[in-house]
């Protein structure tokens, strides 16, 4: 009744139909047959290994970290126009983190703790504040106790060389830091007169107002002058800082010249990596494992296909013999 309908080669319903074949069609190539056959055997193995690995992260000892704060100056962070001293200049914190490796402070780690300069090298690093005259060290330990000691005695070490740089190489940095202190006082002091002028006066003009009588919005003399020192105070305070911050930095290239480095925050708490351990360990494992497993399954599938030609070969000699 109907003609058969004949569909072209080449057609998109052929190339479909190839399509999926090809898909779920067992994988081609020895290697990837052995392991498609196998897969129950390369998932043990690379579970078995992953566990090992974990269990060997888990029994390793961790590195422990400490870290200390160390800060250059010590003038009082709330003085106005402190953005503008030498503290807010972030480049000499940078340069200051450097000393760690000065060989009176790898000296000192040597006679108290015992540490070689190489074993200090791998041990402690230096990590500046980004702007902040703060920087970081951090110093690590096989144990809490011996990454705290470290980080508490490289930053003492730390401040006791800078002091000793500073008398002996640049008097004229510390003669500055001097002059530096001195006007950021008086640059308060202003500031607190200025203040106290300024309450005064809005406490005679809210007497006034409540009390039914006008008074001038005018600041008095006092108020005026004690303004007109505050910038003063501020300029000297300024231009003071900014010659501080070009002789340290001229300076500081070869040695670094000031001994006004204190410690923020001691070392008193540590970390460590036992987690990050436990999970490289783990992956690496994992890794070895899938490795191992797809060999295994490889190397089975060999001598499964030995076996079988094995056979065969014994199944035709038994042929042959009773075939005579």
């Amino acid at each position: 009744m109907f003609d058969s309908v004949q569909v072209p080669a080449d057609s998109p319903t052929q190339n479909i139909s190839e399509l999926g074949m090809s898909i779920f069609e067992p994988p081609r190539g020895p290697v990837l047959a052995a392991i498609s056959r196998n897969k129950r055997t390369v998932l043990i193995v690379a579970v078995v290994f992953a566990i090992l690995g974990v269990a060997a992260g888990v029994v390793r000892k961790p590195t422990y970290s400490a870290t200390t704060t160390l800060q250059v100056g010590t003038v009082n962070l709330n003085a106005p126009s402190f953005s503008g001293s030498v503290q807010g200049d972030a480049s000499v914190a940078t340069v200051f983190s450097r000393a760690i490796f000065a060989s009176s402070v790898l000296d000192e780690l040597h006679s108290k703790l015992g540490v070689s300069p190489g074993e200090a090298a791998e041990r402690l690093s230096a990590e500046p504040i980004p702007l902040s005259p703060s920087f970081n060290i951090v110093a690590t330990g096989a144990t809490a106790k011996d990454a705290m000691t470290l980080a508490n005695t490289v930053s003492r070490a730390v401040i006791a060389y800078e002091r000793k740089a500073a008398s002996a190489t640049s008097p004229q940095a510390s003669a500055l830091l001097s002059e530096y202190d001195a006007a950021a006082q008086a640059l308060q002091k202003a500031h607190a007169l200025v203040q106290y002028y300024s309450t005064q006066e809005s406490l005679q003009r809210a007497g006034a107002a409540k009390g039914g009588h006008s008074q001038s919005s005018l600041p008095s003399k006092a108020s005026i002058q004690a303004r007109v020192t505050e910038d003063e105070a501020r300029t000297r305070a300024e231009a003071i800082g900014a010659s501080y911050r070009s002789v340290t930095t001229n300076a500081a290239g070869a040695n670094p010249s000031s001994g006004l480095i204190s410690i923020v925050a001691e070392a008193t708490t540590t970390t460590n990596n036992r987690k990050s351990k436990v999970e490289l360990d783990g992956l690496v494992g994992l890794f070895a494992g899938v490795i191992i497993g797809c060999a295994l399954a490889v190397l089975r599938e060999r001598r499964r296909t030995e076996r079988m030609i094995s056979a065969e070969m014994e199944a035709g000699v038994h042929g042959s013999q009773s075939a005579a």
